[in-house]
């Protein structure tokens, strides 16, 4: 498995488009964007995680820089959650 960071996409983005967009690139097999704990409100970033590592590399290298509903898409390898 691989999880992606996705950053700079539109406020008004919800979990079904952001996985129907990163679907393209293979089977998804979760999808989150984060929210405020007590609003709910987006925060900006979201995790994408792939079972396999072939399609999370290959949705980095054409999703990142990609304009998607008028912004430009920051997509990367997401790094550990530190202790």
């Amino acid at each position: 498995m691989m999880t992606l960071y996705v950053a700079n996409f539109a406020d008004d983005t919800d979990d079904f488009e952001l996985e129907a967009l990163f679907a393209q690139y293979g089977e998804v097999i979760h999808c989150r964007i984060v929210r405020h704990h007590r609003t709910q409100a987006a925060l900006g970033y979201a995790f994408v995680s792939f079972d396999a590592p072939y399609d999370a590399e290959r949705a980095e290298r054409e999703l990142n820089g990609f304009r998607w509903n008028g912004r430009i898409l920051q997509v990367r390898p997401a790094e550990a959650k530190k202790s």
